[in-house]
């Protein structure tokens, strides 16, 4: 490479899609990628820089991408003075102009389109961007699990994050606060719809995109894996007129897709049913869905408030996260509404003790209270190789072993003596002992029937649930 290239700055080389060549000999020489030859305005640029005309020669835009790497790598490598390749002052200095090149051009915008189309090939539920000092790692949940996908050089995370930015419409000049958008990708097979959620880190930033398909059609019951007892309970309790229903668990556990199973079976001309999510992550037809904008002061309190004059027989909360949301949906069930939410706690006797830290009163809770279950999802061993793939024949019909995960129950119906109980002051560990008297088992039993049934494995449970 001759002394006209080592001087140019590899950022410099990515904005403006050139790349130093080896060849050239005394003369400023250049690759660029088939199709993005250098204009005028850049050749004059580099004419003036080097006091003669640059040498140009176009290559593959792969082949050039792949070269361009090499040279970042060979510029912002790990060096003894520098141990890292982020440059806060260098990264920071980027303009709106710079930003919005790097994200444009088609390097970039070919793999973000790859990531996309890869994460969804796989059957992903979230996609991980995540920057950190030396490299940017690209994840994908698939089956609950996080797995890698690819490293990236560290050189190209603000080129994706622009671009994920310019796509779900977010500022790419922000970078000091968390940012929550959608974008839709065209893959030419189908349309997918993802839920962009991007967080400043140390590094630069943490993106996470939520896979939402189009075309979702809510499952029955029986599709979130419920039979006997536990399926004739929730069938009667969708038969209420009015009274409190919650579902608990953790992110990820499987809540959103029960409570559109239910809502689907209630689901009925005669039955108005509003729904107040946040996000509205599918579309359900018959039901009148709100998305929750807590930055335009539209909570789930405030959008609670206004539903009820809009004469709905059953109201779908996404969240009981905060005393007033908890004390409209307490009310709304007990003036003649079903009531369907969600909460945060390990089980479902746990559910008790939240409702009173948000300021509902125990007899409210006995007044209003019908179920409260809690959910959590466990990968199913793979039917064609019995969890067992072959080292030297891996089983093309799942991965490591898993195909698809399953719902593990606990139900915790508050009738009357159990309502007497908690009036009378009963505590958790009491409650849970007389709710397994009347047959129903905890998540941990619930779980083990799945491992003794040969349907998962006791190591896939214990990363979901605490068994003793």
């Amino acid at each position: 490479m001759s002394a006209f290239n080592r001087r140019i700055n590899p950022r410099f080389c990515r904005i403006n899609g050139i790349l130093p060549s080896f060849e050239g000999g005394d003369r400023p020489a250049f690759l660029y990628p088939v199709g993005r030859a250098p204009d005028s305005p850049l050749l004059e640029r580099l004419e003036t820089v080097y006091g003669q005309a640059p040498l140009l020669e176009g290559i593959p835009a792969p082949e050039w991408e792949r070269r361009l790497g090499e040279f970042e790598d060979e510029s912002y490598g790990p060096r003894q003075d520098d141990p890292g390749g982020y440059d806060e002052g260098a990264e920071g200095e980027m303009g709106r102009d710079e930003l919005d090149r790097l994200a444009r051009e088609a390097p970039t915008v070919g793999l973000v389109d790859e990531i996309f189309r890869k994460a969804v090939a796989a059957g992903s539920s979230d996609v991980h961007i995540e920057a950190s000092r030396l490299a940017v790692t690209v994840r994908f949940r698939v089956d609950g699990v996080l797995t890698d996908f690819r490293t990236l050089s560290r050189s190209q995370f603000w080129g994706i994050s622009g671009r994920v930015k310019i796509m779900a419409n977010l500022n790419i000049m922000e970078r000091r606060l968390p940012q929550d958008g959608r974008l839709t990708v065209d893959l030419g097979f189908e349309r997918v719809d993802m839920r962009v959620s991007i967080l400043p880190n140390t590094w630069g930033e943490s993106i996470v995109l939520r896979i939402l398909k189009r075309g979702f059609t809510p499952g029955s019951l029986a599709d979130i894996h419920l039979e006997g007892r536990a399926l004739e309970l929730v069938r009667s309790l969708c038969e209420k007129p009015q009274g409190l229903f919650l579902l608990t668990g953790p992110t990820g556990s499987g809540k959103s897709t029960s409570l559109h199973a239910i809502i689907e079976h209630i689901r009925r001309p005669e039955v108005k049913i509003v729904c107040l999510e946040d996000p509205v992550e599918r579309v359900i037809d018959g039901c009148t869905q709100v998305q929750i904008n807590e930055d335009i002061g539209l909570g789930f309190a405030q959008a609670l408030r206004r539903v009820l004059r809009h004469d709905p027989n059953v109201i779908m909360i996404g969240e009981i996260r905060d005393s007033d949301t908890a004390e409209l949906a307490v009310r709304a069930a007990m003036t003649g509404h079903l009531v369907l939410s969600t909460m945060h706690t390990n089980d479902s006797v746990s559910a008790l003790g939240r409702l009173s830290d948000l300021g509902i009163p125990p007899a409210l809770t006995a007044g209003v209270l019908e179920l409260v279950a809690a959910q959590r999802l466990v990968r199913t061993l793979c039917p064609a190789c019995g969890g067992a793939p072959r080292p030297d024949a891996p089983c093309t019909a799942c991965r490591g072993g898993f195909s698809g995960r399953a719902a593990v129950w606990e139900f915790f119906p508050f009738e009357p003596d159990v309502r007497a109980a908690f009036l009378a002051g009963a505590g958790d560990d009491s409650l849970r002992e007389l709710n397994r008297a009347k047959g129903w088992k905890s998540l941990a039993e619930s779980g083990m029937a799945l491992v003794e049934a040969g349907l998962t494995t006791l190591e896939e449970l214990r990363r979901e649930i605490w068994i003793e």
